[in-house]
């Protein structure tokens, strides 16, 4: 949950009060469990300010590995053409 919160805080707090009229502050507090509020999380329609966050961030995540994995196999290949030693991962 914590990952979550760092990451995504005014859209959680946000959602939680919008659909479940529950305050985050609840959560701090110990009123509601780590698990309650990760099921509301997952729970919550995709057009909500949370859902659409979330995957918008891993399809910006997955654009940057994907990118950076070309980048890595370019230079792995202009290495190569150009005699440079490439070592690999030990």
């Amino acid at each position: 949950m914590f990952n979550r919160w760092r990451v995504f805080p005014r859209e959680i707090e946000s959602n939680l009060a919008l659909y479940y009229q529950i305050d985050i502050g609840d959560w701090f507090e110990g009123k509601v469990s780590s698990r309650k509020l990760l099921t509301l999380l997952d729970g919550l329609p995709a057009e909500s300010w949370y859902k659409q966050s979330t995957e918008r961030f891993v399809n910006e995540m997955r654009e940057e590995q994907k990118n950076r994995f070309s980048r890595d196999v370019k230079g792995l290949i202009f290495a190569q053409l150009t005699g440079q030693t490439v070592s690999g991962p030990e």
